[in-house]
């Protein structure tokens, strides 16, 4: 190039390369100079990744990460740093076991950087959902009924899958509302168990009293 600010140039191939510059100026003592400079063109690159693994889906939320990024030619001069998405970090290859504060979605960052690779800082993310799903055990009865007659409980269990009653006189259901009456008058105990096998409590219980006159 014959331009005194060169445009950009960009090399196809690694390798060590001079780059020649000659000024000439005919009315000066000395007409011509000439400076050198070498250039190193590397292929050096780092490749960030990882993987996270989550632990227990239901509290205490806890997940584990494996580093599986790809070293430059010198190893030692990477360094890495996570960002848990939660307001915490750490310094280093690969971090212990990380508890998070509750349900919800976070995303984990990995920066990798290697002052000597051409890519650097390389980074990657993963996102993170923690659930906290739990079964909840509802239901609603008459305060008061009368001898023989016949009662339907309201079932209002929220992410239950399956039941079972007990309506406190040695019978029991696994219907979703079932019909029931008392032969005897008295004060019974209607309970009822809520199941889902998918929620981290699993299984949750309510009762309430009854009486029949």
């Amino acid at each position: 190039s014959t331009a005194q600010i060169p445009p950009p140039k960009s090399y196809s191939k690694p390798g060590t390369y001079t780059v020649r510059l000659t000024i000439y100026n005919p009315t000066t003592c000395v007409e011509r100079d000439t400076a050198y400079l070498t250039i190193t063109v590397d292929t050096n690159s780092i490749d960030n990744s990882f993987t996270a693994t989550i632990l227990d889906t239901c509290s205490p939320f806890r997940a584990s990460f494996t580093n599986t990024s790809k070293f430059g030619k010198n190893p030692a001069n990477a360094s890495f740093f996570w960002d848990f998405g939660d307001g915490t970090t750490f310094t280093g290859n690969t971090p212990p076991n990380k508890n998070f504060p509750g349900a919800g979605t976070y995303t984990v960052k990995l920066v990798m950087t290697d002052p000597t690779a051409c890519n650097s800082p390389d980074s990657s993310s993963v996102i993170l959902t923690f659930r906290d799903d739990n079964v909840k055990a509802g239901l609603e009865v008459p305060a008061l009924i009368c001898v023989s007659d016949s009662f339907r409980p309201t079932n209002t269990s929220k992410n239950a899958s399956a039941y079972k009653w007990d309506f406190g006189d040695g019978n029991t259901s696994t219907a979703l509302g079932p019909a029931h009456k008392y032969d005897t008058a008295g004060t019974y105990t209607v309970s009822l168990w809520a199941y889902n096998p998918t929620t981290c409590n699993k299984v949750d219980s309510v009762s309430m009293t009854i009486t029949e006159k």
